[in-house]
């Protein structure tokens, strides 16, 4: 279901009810990909969060159990005999 008349300044591409696109006549369909710098960038920024993430988390559950006072047993409750 290609349109054939000339393009019109606010005719854009639409997609049909099976998720096809179609593009008006003169419409160039081109991919707009991320330059090389730019990706290595996000995966830098990717790799900081998670390496942050994992830190914060490790951090907090290390000052947890060291301030927690795991090894005291008395609190421990004993069971009924």
């Amino acid at each position: 279901m290609q349109r054939n008349t000339p393009r019109d300044p606010l005719d854009v591409p639409f997609v049909d009810a099976v998720g096809v696109v179609h593009a008006p006549v003169g419409w160039s369909q081109q991919v707009a990909g991320a330059s090389p710098r730019r990706r290595s960038l996000a995966m830098v920024v990717a790799a900081i969060f998670a390496a942050m993430t994992l830190a914060t988390g490790a951090l907090s559950l290390g000052a947890y159990c060291l301030t927690s006072d795991g090894a005291d047993g008395r609190r421990i409750a004993v069971p009924a005999r």
